[in-house]
């Protein structure tokens, strides 16, 4: 079986706003890409999308690779949500352990 590499890095920044629109905006702006999403659960599966496509990780992987945000990222994103004001922008990162960015750094 050929294994076959894929360039799942282990931090990702991830800046999250309010558009003009109302909208989250989820940025990673390393990569100079974004998503967006009306809710905070609908940003949340954005953003796990944006990484997967982006990052070309594999179908078979994608249950065990995810973004949650911790818990005080989460506080700051609940009053991004809330917020009326198109301002607010919060950055955080995404970080993978170790031994999980090492057992899926390699794909069948």
């Amino acid at each position: 079986m050929k294994l076959k590499k894929f360039s799942l890095p282990a931090k990702i920044h991830v800046q999250v706003g309010k558009g003009k629109s109302g909208s989250l905006i989820a940025t990673l702006p390393e990569y100079d890409i974004f998503t967006q999403a009306e809710d905070l659960n609908e940003l949340f599966f954005q953003v796990n999308d944006l990484i997967y496509t982006f990052f070309d990780v594999p179908k078979n992987m994608q249950n065990e690779i995810y973004y949650i945000p911790p818990r005080n990222a989460q506080e700051n994103l609940v009053k991004i949500a809330h917020s009326s004001s198109g301002a607010n922008h919060f950055q955080m990162k995404i970080l993978y352990s170790e031994e999980m960015h090492e057992k899926h750094f390699f794909c069948a």
